[in-house]
Protein backbone atom coordinates (compact mmCIF):
# COMPACT_ATOMS: atom_id res chain seq x y z
CA UNK A 1 0.00 0.00 0.00
CA UNK A 2 1.37 3.26 -1.03
CA UNK A 3 -0.06 6.62 0.53
CA UNK A 4 1.09 9.92 -0.86
CA UNK A 5 0.32 12.74 0.47
CA UNK A 6 1.36 16.53 1.66
CA UNK A 7 -0.24 17.78 4.41
CA UNK A 8 -2.50 16.79 7.22
CA UNK A 9 -4.99 19.54 7.30
CA UNK A 10 -6.85 18.39 4.46
CA UNK A 11 -6.49 14.66 4.89
CA UNK A 12 -9.89 12.70 3.95
CA UNK A 13 -9.93 10.02 6.30
CA UNK A 14 -11.35 9.95 9.80
CA UNK A 15 -12.05 13.45 9.58
CA UNK A 16 -13.00 13.35 13.62
CA UNK A 17 -9.72 11.49 14.21
CA UNK A 18 -7.86 14.23 12.59
CA UNK A 19 -9.47 17.45 13.80
CA UNK A 20 -8.46 16.40 16.85
CA UNK A 21 -5.10 15.85 16.55
CA UNK A 22 -2.63 18.92 16.61
CA UNK A 23 -0.40 17.77 14.12
CA UNK A 24 2.22 19.21 12.07
CA UNK A 25 3.42 15.80 10.31
CA UNK A 26 3.06 15.15 6.79
CA UNK A 27 -0.92 13.48 6.38
CA UNK A 28 0.62 10.35 4.51
CA UNK A 29 2.94 9.54 7.48
CA UNK A 30 -0.39 9.71 9.61
CA UNK A 31 -2.50 7.82 7.88
CA UNK A 32 0.25 5.32 7.46
CA UNK A 33 0.30 5.29 11.14
CA UNK A 34 -3.32 4.36 11.50
CA UNK A 35 -3.00 2.21 8.92
CA UNK A 36 -0.02 0.17 10.45
CA UNK A 37 -1.92 0.61 14.17
CA UNK A 38 -5.03 -1.24 12.55
CA UNK A 39 -3.00 -4.74 13.51
CA UNK A 40 -3.68 -6.43 9.62
CA UNK A 41 0.43 -6.27 9.24
CA UNK A 42 0.09 -4.03 6.41
CA UNK A 43 3.21 -2.84 4.89
CA UNK A 44 2.70 1.00 4.13
CA UNK A 45 5.27 2.89 2.19
CA UNK A 46 4.83 6.72 2.32
CA UNK A 47 6.18 8.98 -0.19
CA UNK A 48 6.16 12.38 1.30
CA UNK A 49 6.37 14.63 -1.68
CA UNK A 50 2.71 13.64 -3.14
CA UNK A 51 2.65 12.79 -6.97
CA UNK A 52 5.15 14.24 -8.92
CA UNK A 53 6.31 13.81 -12.96
CA UNK A 54 9.13 11.93 -11.65
CA UNK A 55 7.65 9.25 -9.34
CA UNK A 56 4.40 8.81 -10.54
CA UNK A 57 5.44 5.78 -13.11
CA UNK A 58 7.18 4.30 -10.06
CA UNK A 59 3.85 4.51 -8.06
CA UNK A 60 1.76 3.47 -10.60
CA UNK A 61 3.59 0.99 -11.48
CA UNK A 62 4.02 -1.06 -8.22
CA UNK A 63 0.25 -0.69 -8.09
CA UNK A 64 -2.37 -3.28 -8.60
CA UNK A 65 -5.12 -0.44 -8.09
CA UNK A 66 -4.69 3.12 -7.84
CA UNK A 67 -7.40 5.44 -5.71
CA UNK A 68 -7.42 8.88 -6.59
CA UNK A 69 -7.48 11.02 -3.60
CA UNK A 70 -5.94 14.09 -5.35
CA UNK A 71 -7.96 17.55 -5.54
CA UNK A 72 -10.30 18.51 -8.25
CA UNK A 73 -9.11 22.19 -8.07
CA UNK A 74 -5.73 19.79 -9.43
CA UNK A 75 -7.34 18.12 -12.19
CA UNK A 76 -3.43 17.96 -14.11
CA UNK A 77 -2.37 15.55 -11.47
CA UNK A 78 -5.15 13.86 -11.75
CA UNK A 79 -4.78 13.67 -15.38
CA UNK A 80 -1.20 12.99 -15.03
CA UNK A 81 -2.36 9.82 -12.51
CA UNK A 82 -4.86 8.47 -14.87
CA UNK A 83 -2.46 8.46 -18.20
CA UNK A 84 0.13 6.54 -16.51
CA UNK A 85 -2.72 4.46 -14.91
CA UNK A 86 -3.69 3.92 -17.95
CA UNK A 87 -0.31 3.26 -19.70
CA UNK A 88 0.20 0.29 -16.75
CA UNK A 89 -2.87 -1.47 -17.09
CA UNK A 90 -4.24 0.09 -13.99
CA UNK A 91 -7.30 0.38 -13.14
CA UNK A 92 -8.22 4.10 -11.10
CA UNK A 93 -10.95 4.85 -8.44
CA UNK A 94 -12.48 8.21 -8.21
CA UNK A 95 -14.40 9.52 -5.76
CA UNK A 96 -16.16 13.34 -4.86
CA UNK A 97 -18.17 14.76 -2.02
CA UNK A 98 -20.80 17.18 -2.01
CA UNK A 99 -23.04 18.24 0.67
CA UNK A 100 -23.94 14.72 2.53
CA UNK A 101 -23.40 13.13 -0.78
CA UNK A 102 -20.47 11.39 -3.11
CA UNK A 103 -19.99 10.65 -6.31
CA UNK A 104 -17.61 7.86 -7.48
CA UNK A 105 -16.39 6.04 -10.26
CA UNK A 106 -13.69 3.75 -12.11
CA UNK A 107 -11.67 4.80 -14.82
CA UNK A 108 -10.62 1.57 -16.35
CA UNK A 109 -7.09 1.73 -18.80
CA UNK A 110 -8.75 1.28 -21.91
CA UNK A 111 -9.74 4.81 -23.99
CA UNK A 112 -9.66 8.17 -22.60
CA UNK A 113 -11.96 7.79 -20.14
CA UNK A 114 -10.55 10.63 -17.64
CA UNK A 115 -10.66 13.08 -20.46
CA UNK A 116 -14.08 11.81 -21.12
CA UNK A 117 -15.44 11.89 -18.16
CA UNK A 118 -14.31 15.76 -17.53
CA UNK A 119 -15.16 16.85 -21.21
CA UNK A 120 -11.06 17.20 -22.32
CA UNK A 121 -10.07 16.84 -25.59
CA UNK A 122 -7.46 13.52 -25.76
CA UNK A 123 -4.83 16.05 -26.34
CA UNK A 124 -5.09 18.01 -23.55
CA UNK A 125 -1.48 18.56 -21.84
CA UNK A 126 -0.83 19.18 -18.46
CA UNK A 127 0.16 22.24 -18.47
CA UNK A 128 -2.70 23.35 -20.24
CA UNK A 129 -4.78 22.20 -17.12
CA UNK A 130 -1.76 23.43 -14.79
CA UNK A 131 -1.85 27.06 -16.55
CA UNK A 132 -5.75 27.04 -16.37
CA UNK A 133 -5.37 27.51 -20.50
CA UNK A 134 -7.87 25.02 -20.75
CA UNK A 135 -10.31 24.83 -17.16
CA UNK A 136 -12.91 21.95 -15.91
CA UNK A 137 -15.98 23.50 -15.40
CA UNK A 138 -17.61 23.31 -11.90
CA UNK A 139 -20.84 21.13 -13.49
CA UNK A 140 -18.32 18.26 -14.46
CA UNK A 141 -17.34 17.86 -10.69
CA UNK A 142 -21.05 18.86 -8.81
CA UNK A 143 -23.61 16.79 -10.65
CA UNK A 144 -25.89 18.34 -9.17
CA UNK A 145 -27.03 21.05 -6.57
CA UNK A 146 -28.35 19.84 -3.37
CA UNK A 147 -31.67 22.10 -2.11
CA UNK A 148 -29.97 21.87 1.16
CA UNK A 149 -27.25 24.01 0.11
CA UNK A 150 -27.23 27.59 0.16
CA UNK A 151 -26.77 29.70 -3.70
CA UNK A 152 -24.30 31.96 -2.02
CA UNK A 153 -22.28 28.90 -0.71
CA UNK A 154 -22.07 27.46 -4.66
CA UNK A 155 -21.26 31.10 -5.71
CA UNK A 156 -17.99 30.86 -3.44
CA UNK A 157 -17.51 27.53 -4.74
CA UNK A 158 -18.08 28.65 -8.67
CA UNK A 159 -15.55 32.04 -8.05
CA UNK A 160 -12.74 29.50 -6.74
CA UNK A 161 -12.78 30.95 -3.10
CA UNK A 162 -14.31 28.00 -1.95
CA UNK A 163 -13.90 24.26 -2.18
CA UNK A 164 -17.49 22.20 -2.92
CA UNK A 165 -18.66 21.68 0.81
CA UNK A 166 -18.64 18.08 2.43
CA UNK A 167 -19.58 17.61 5.86
CA UNK A 168 -17.91 14.90 7.86
CA UNK A 169 -20.36 11.83 7.09
CA UNK A 170 -19.82 12.29 3.01
CA UNK A 171 -16.56 12.20 3.80
CA UNK A 172 -16.89 9.00 5.78
CA UNK A 173 -19.20 7.84 3.12
CA UNK A 174 -16.61 8.28 0.35
CA UNK A 175 -14.23 6.32 2.35
CA UNK A 176 -16.71 3.42 2.47
CA UNK A 177 -17.81 3.75 -1.38
CA UNK A 178 -13.89 3.85 -2.54
CA UNK A 179 -12.40 0.83 -0.50
CA UNK A 180 -15.77 -1.02 -1.26
CA UNK A 181 -15.34 -0.30 -5.00
CA UNK A 182 -11.54 -1.40 -4.88
CA UNK A 183 -12.38 -4.32 -3.49
CA UNK A 184 -14.44 -5.58 -5.64
CA UNK A 185 -12.68 -4.80 -8.74
CA UNK A 186 -9.64 -6.63 -6.81
CA UNK A 187 -11.72 -9.65 -6.70
CA UNK A 188 -12.76 -9.05 -10.44
CA UNK A 189 -16.20 -8.29 -9.64
CA UNK A 190 -18.05 -5.02 -11.77
CA UNK A 191 -18.01 -2.00 -10.04
CA UNK A 192 -21.30 0.09 -10.30
CA UNK A 193 -20.48 2.49 -12.41
CA UNK A 194 -17.02 3.14 -14.85
CA UNK A 195 -16.15 6.52 -16.66
CA UNK A 196 -17.60 8.42 -17.87
CA UNK A 197 -20.64 7.08 -16.13
CA UNK A 198 -20.53 8.11 -12.24
CA UNK A 199 -22.95 6.36 -9.47
CA UNK A 200 -23.91 9.27 -6.80
CA UNK A 201 -25.80 8.83 -3.56
CA UNK A 202 -26.80 11.42 -1.20
CA UNK A 203 -26.97 9.84 2.78
CA UNK A 204 -29.33 13.10 3.64
CA UNK A 205 -32.11 12.85 0.79
CA UNK A 206 -31.38 8.57 0.72
CA UNK A 207 -31.52 9.09 -3.51
CA UNK A 208 -28.92 6.98 -5.25
CA UNK A 209 -28.57 7.06 -9.43
CA UNK A 210 -26.22 6.18 -12.02
CA UNK A 211 -25.85 9.13 -14.67
CA UNK A 212 -23.03 11.19 -16.75
CA UNK A 213 -22.44 14.99 -15.59
CA UNK A 214 -24.61 17.27 -17.61
CA UNK A 215 -24.50 21.31 -17.75
CA UNK A 216 -28.49 21.07 -18.26
CA UNK A 217 -28.74 18.98 -14.97
CA UNK A 218 -26.88 20.87 -12.91
CA UNK A 219 -27.96 24.73 -14.31
CA UNK A 220 -31.75 22.68 -13.87
CA UNK A 221 -30.59 21.83 -10.05
CA UNK A 222 -29.40 25.04 -9.37
CA UNK A 223 -33.12 26.68 -11.04
CA UNK A 224 -35.09 24.43 -8.03
CA UNK A 225 -32.26 25.18 -5.20
CA UNK A 226 -32.62 28.58 -5.85
CA UNK A 227 -36.75 29.08 -5.90
CA UNK A 228 -36.75 26.51 -3.57
CA UNK A 229 -34.76 28.65 -0.65
CA UNK A 230 -37.09 32.02 -1.74
CA UNK A 231 -40.36 30.22 -1.67
CA UNK A 232 -39.22 28.74 1.64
Amino acid sequence: MTYSARSLGDCPLAPDFVNLLPDPRNKAEVVAELCRGIGTGAIVEVVREGITPDNVEDLVASSDLVIDGTDYTVPDVGLRLARTARGASVSVVLAVEIGFGVWHTVIPPDGNRFERLLGLAPTVTFDDLASRRVSVPLWRWVLSIPAYIGMDVLAHVEQGHLEAPAVAPAVELSAAVVSTTAISLLVGRRPPASAPRVHHFDARTGKAKTLRPSRVRFYLSAAIASIGRSVG
